[in-house]
């Protein structure tokens, strides 16, 4: 199965401009996002959108594809699911990758407890499994 992970990083935010980029000890706090998503094994591929160009030239700095969000997409009215949507598009449009599942990692997110993407994952793919059988 293939599981593309999408880190939603957009620029605008009313309570917190740039969050994603302020520091935490010493780190931009997306870049825990960037491990959690680094460390997850059962994540295919992972993406970062985003209108943010610093976050976009991060990302890729770190080795990560990146998915420039449109206009419409960076609004606080876009739908998680959209965006989504607009992120697997891109990459399917640009590979031969084809998503079975998406997981949605947000890039504001500096706290995960270790092996909860991997769970998360486990768990969806265990249900759609028992559904089928």
């Amino acid at each position: 199965m293939n599981t593309l992970g999408v880190i939603l990083a957009r620029a605008g935010s009313a309570g917190l401009p740039n969050k994603h980029l302020l520091p935490l000890l010493g780190r931009p706090v997306i870049e825990y996002t960037f491990d959690h998503a680094r460390a997850a094994r059962l994540l295919s591929k992972v993406v970062v959108t985003s209108d943010c160009p610093q976050v976009l030239n991060l990302a890729a700095n770190r080795g990560f594809d990146i998915v420039r969000r449109p206009g419409d997409l960076a609004t606080s009215d876009a739908s998680v699911q959209d965006v989504m949507l607009h992120a697997m598009r891109s990459v399917e449009a640009g590979s031969s990758f084809h998503a079975d599942a998406l997981v949605v990692l947000y890039g504001n997110v500096p706290v995960r407890g270790a092996g909860a993407i991997d769970r998360a994952v486990e768990h969806q793919h265990q249900r759609v499994t028992d559904e089928l059988v």
